[in-house]
């Protein structure tokens, strides 16, 4: 029992924020890759995609966020015919967001949430490079996203860390929304 309560405040004292935390003027800059799942309308489809990102510190408790992410997906659902199946093109759902996020700096992992907007790009074509290009037709939308996720302090330089995105992208005939799941990393300075 004496061992495990020792492997605990060992554990404990291993996460605290000894030199890694959230502080004002901290910047973050970083990728992720994660997946997402697109739903238009009646159709959805899910893919994985890269993301990058960028923060800075306002305080202690408050960052800007700056995050952009690209994901080709194929939809699937009822087509005109009545049958179930994939729509016969590629799309690619490609975001730009800013906004504000709390984060709590107790230990060395840093839990935030926040709310971003920006724009959401739909594109469509055969391919997954003609569906980035937007050879089929293109859609542009409103995003709004509630941002939440933890980073880990492995070094004052270096964090990972977690993100979920939900994006919900107003207008248009068809209802428009994602979820990502992303594993983050991120290099760390101004401090």
């Amino acid at each position: 029992m004496k061992i495990r309560a020792s492997l605990a405040a060992a554990a404990l004292v291993g996460l605290t924020a000894l030199d890694a935390a959230a502080v004002e003027r901290q910047w973050q800059v970083g990728a992720g890759l994660g997946w997402a799942h697109v739903k238009r309308g009646d159709f959805s489809g899910s893919s994985v995609g890269p993301s990058l990102h960028l923060s800075y510190g306002l305080t202690d408790m408050f960052n800007v966020m700056v995050e952009t992410s690209h994901v080709p997906v194929v939809l699937s659902g009822a087509l005109p015919s009545g049958q179930h199946g994939a729509v016969p093109r590629t799309f690619a759902l490609q975001t730009a967001t800013a906004g504000i996020a709390y984060t709590l700096d107790v230990l060395r992992i840093v839990p935030y949430a926040g709310v971003l907007v920006g724009g959401a790009r739909m594109s469509a074509g055969q391919k997954t490079v003609a569906a980035f290009r937007g050879t089929e037709g293109v859609d542009y939308r409103p995003d709004l996203v509630l941002a939440l996720g933890a980073d880990y302090h492995v070094t004052r330089e270096l964090a990972v860390g977690v993100a979920l995105r939900l994006h919900e992208m107003p207008g248009g005939d068809e209802a428009q929304s994602s979820t990502q799941a992303l594993v983050r990393a991120g290099y760390v300075w101004g401090w």
